[in-house]
C-alpha cells in the first residue's frame, strides 16, 4: 500500500513553488528568491501573500497584505505582478510560479479576498475567505 499523502504534498509544494522578484531602481526585476507561497492571515482582519524560503523555512521572503484596490494582474499562466505602498515607498512585485495550476489557484484566492474586502470591509474579509 502506497502513501497517497506524500505524493500529494509534493505536487502540492511544486504548484506552489514560486520565484519572487521586486523591481529594482533600474526598473530591472531582482530575484528575491524561491519558496512556497500561501494565502494566510497575517494580521487579525487581514489575510496576505506569505512566501517561505526552500532552503530555510523559517525565512519570510514576502509578506504582502492583500488590498482591495486593483493592483493585481495575472500574465500568461504563470506570473502575478503587483505594487504596493504609498507614494515614494511604490514596490512592483511579481511571483513567478513553477506550475501554472498554482498560480490560477493563488490568483483565485487573491480574487476572492479581494471581493470579500469590496464588499464587507477588512473585518470579515479575512473570516470569509479562508
Amino acid at each position: 500500500i502506497r502513501d497517497r499523502s506524500t505524493g500529494d504534498q509534493r505536487m502540492n509544494k511544486a504548484k506552489r513553488r514560486v520565484k519572487v522578484y521586486k523591481i529594482n531602481d533600474k526598473g530591472q526585476w531582482d530575484d528575491q528568491g524561491t519558496g512556497h507561497v500561501e494565502i494566510k492571515n497575517i494580521e487579525w482582519d487581514r489575510m496576505g501573500i506569505v512566501v517561505k524560503s526552500e532552503k530555510d523555512k523559517t525565512l519570510t521572503i514576502l509578506e504582502s497584505k492583500i488590498v482591495p484596490e486593483d493592483v493585481y494582474q495575472k500574465h500568461q499562466d504563470t506570473i502575478i505582478v503587483w505594487t504596493e505602498g504609498a507614494e515614494e515607498d511604490i514596490v512592483d512585485l511579481a511571483l513567478s510560479f513553477q506550475e501554472a495550476e498554482g498560480c490560477a489557484e493563488i490568483w483565485d484566492r487573491i480574487s476572492d479576498i479581494r471581493i470579500n474586502l469590496n464588499s464587507n470591509g477588512p473585518a470579515l474579509a479575512g473570516v470569509t475567505a479562508t
